[in-house]
């Protein structure tokens, strides 16, 4: 993966570190308020970056196969990504998704009650 300076088309930085993903990058987002970067993998890892020194902050890993996609709204620490196998809905600094939706089934987690 690299960052690349989009008027001098000039890349900024190339990911090759330990803990990277190991297979294709799917998808990346700047977050709109957070200074992090977060990619998806076809490896089924999801990393979160620090936006200025590039280093690797966090490492997730669900289980539900390939990342697709990734989403995040502006003034939330809410963050979504779309699996093969289901879809995760996040807040940064929680180790358990807010909500998921897999097999078909909507889970929702409030205050440790499922």
């Amino acid at each position: 993966m690299k960052i690349w300076d989009y008027q001098t088309r000039s890349c900024l930085y190339t990911f090759d570190q330990p803990g990277s993903q190991t297979e294709n990058i799917s998808c990346v987002i700047f977050h709109p308020d957070l200074p992090i970067i977060i990619s998806g993998s076809e490896d089924d890892t999801v990393n979160i970056y620090d936006h200025t020194t590039y280093k690797l902050i966090s490492q997730l890993q669900y289980g539900l196969k390939r990342v697709w996609s990734i989403s995040a709204t502006p003034d939330s620490n809410t963050i979504a990504f779309g699996f093969d196998e289901g879809t995760i809905v996040v807040k940064m600094g929680k180790d358990l998704p807010l909500a998921s939706f897999v097999n078909g089934k909507v889970v929702q987690i409030k205050a440790k009650e499922i």
